[in-house]
């Protein structure tokens, strides 16, 4: 007589979060460019007239002091101090596992969460920068950014130890030092700004 298959019970292992901080820092000689783009900017930029279309009239078009541009173009917390957005890391962290093989960040980036905050930034000196770019490839169009030298940031994240070690986090982290953070990053036309690497 055969006997009736038993009913397997499927046990799932409690989900648990470990919350831990990494020290980022600046490669030496990988200043640290950023670029808040305010609302109006952004608005001038992804409002886009049909291809090849005329740029806003110069009516239209806000006009700053300098000066105006370097502040709006930094980030700031609420108590004036200088950032960097949490989710640039994050961004890069995903970048970086592209080229690691076996890596599958649809998987991986569902075990690490890294809330969407402005870092404190530490710094030994700030410039503001004056660039000249395309807005869409067309008029020079002035760029001001703030660049941060020997710069370095405390990044929170937590972790489900049951699928990733602090260790493999760690190591993606460095991983994403290569891919870099900001403007002008090795993952961004080639540029050698805001790489780093976990200490």
């Amino acid at each position: 007589m055969q006997k009736k298959s038993e009913k397997v019970t499927i046990r799932i292992p409690e989900l648990k979060w470990v919350s831990r901080f990494a020290t980022i820092h600046g490669l030496e000689g990988s200043s640290l460019l950023l670029h808040r783009l305010p609302p109006d900017k952004a608005a001038q930029i992804f409002n886009k007239p049909p291809k090849n279309g005329p740029l806003p009239e110069k009516e239209d078009r806000v006009f700053q002091t300098p000066e105006q541009e370097y502040d709006q173009a930094r980030f700031l917390d609420s108590k004036g101090k200088e950032c960097i957005p949490a989710f640039y890391f994050k961004r890069a962290m995903h970048r970086a596992s592209s080229f690691l093989p076996g890596v599958d960040y649809d998987e991986v980036g569902c075990a690490v969460r890294i809330p969407e905050v402005l870092l404190q930034l530490k710094f030994q000196k700030r410039v503001d920068r004056f660039d000249v770019g395309r807005l869409r490839g067309q008029t020079p169009n002035p760029i001001y950014r703030a660049e941060y030298f020997n710069w370095s940031a405390r990044l929170p994240f937590s972790f489900v130890p049951s699928i990733l070690t602090l260790e493999s986090v760690i190591n993606l982290l460095n991983h994403a030092g290569l891919v870099g953070v900001g403007s002008w990053r090795p993952s961004k036309k080639g540029g050698e700004h805001g790489r780093f690497e976990v200490r």
